[in-house]
């Protein structure tokens, strides 16, 4: 990665591929940009791609004191400057990505195309699920201890995340980011409170999805244009664990506002090009499109690709949902 200085601080960054618009890669509280090698290399072959560490995450030195979603936004708008990464940008932000990801496409709306949100945070996720984590128990996985204590407060200690972030500040500014307008939006979540094994009661992480859902939900209502993909097998690192349908999202948005067609249509039909099924870590992969399944070898693009080039799906005023 190459590096440069931005107001007093270093920043590591990378740019692959050409073509526009510029897809830009924000990362979470809890993995570093290299996570979307994956999802970039795929990308970089049709577009430009943009991702970069923050002060104190990957290759970079830390911050200079504590830091909020309107400094990072403005730090990440002068990165893109001073490296001469054009826009428009198709920004895509997994967790807390996904917070700074939709401020930007609010402060900056004139240079946006459209935004992906993987498993983002939501402004009010902490008070709705952080009282429906089970009690403390003696038997309680540190995983589940440390998820535990951060959501029932320790979030609003900037010293408990590594970037020293004021999350109370981030969230009240996220807070205003009420309607994005007609912005082509892709909700893409997860069954990452259902898959999460340190968890150990069932009922517990049963409830923690829902809510969980019901945010992710409200989030998609952000824009009138949008569409939603739940995925059942994934955890909440979904370009870990998923990377494909992150690829699909960026796609859909890439060839559908390319071609006039808007998120949602009600009572319309979308045709959409299945590229790259790819398992991981699973020898077979099927997306089910509402009463549609299909099937495929893992690693067999073409094999796929020839066999299901195009499908056709129902369109509701939620969105396209589909399910892998």
């Amino acid at each position: 990665m190459k590096k440069i200085s931005i107001k007093g601080c270093q920043f590591a960054y990378e740019v692959m591929g050409a073509g526009f618009p510029t897809v830009v890669l924000e990362t979470g509280l809890g993995a570093e940009s290299s996570e979307w090698g994956p999802v970039a290399s795929i990308i970089a072959r049709s577009n430009a791609v943009f991702r970069y560490d923050r002060p104190g995450r990957g290759e970079n030195d830390p911050g200079q004191g504590n830091r909020d979603a309107l400094t990072m936004v403005d730090e990440l708008n002068a990165l893109l400057e001073a490296t001469e990464t054009k826009g428009p940008y198709l920004l895509v932000g997994h967790s807390f990505g996904g917070l700074l990801m939709r401020f930007f496409a609010s402060v900056k709306s004139a240079n946006v195309y459209g935004l992906v949100l993987v498993e983002s945070m939501h402004h009010r996720q902490f008070q709705v699920m952080g009282p429906a984590f089970p009690e403390a128990s003696p038997s309680d996985a540190p995983a589940l201890v440390q998820m535990r204590t951060f959501w029932r407060g320790g979030w609003r200690d900037p010293n408990s995340t590594v970037e020293h972030i004021d999350l109370e500040r981030s969230l009240a500014q996220d807070r205003a980011v009420t309607s994005l307008g007609n912005l082509p939006l892709f909700v893409v979540s997860a069954a990452s409170a259902l898959n999460a094994a340190f968890i150990q009661h069932a009922a517990a992480r049963r409830r923690l999805q829902h809510l969980w859902n019901e945010l992710q939900a409200d989030l998609s209502h952000l824009s009138d244009n949008h569409s939603t993909v739940y995925l059942e097998k994934s955890g909440h690192f979904v370009q870990r664990d998923d990377p494909d349908s992150i690829v699909m999202a960026i796609e859909a948005l890439l060839r559908d506002t390319h071609t006039g067609l808007s998120y949602p249509a009600q009572s319309a039909e979308l045709r959409l090009n299945l590229h790259r099924i790819r398992g991981n870590a699973c020898e077979e992969k099927t997306w089910q499109i509402y009463d549609q399944e299909i099937t495929g070898p893992a690693d067999d693009d073409a094999n796929v690709l020839n066999r299901i080039e195009v499908a056709r799906v129902s369109r509701t005023a939620e969105g396209t949902r589909l399910r892998c």
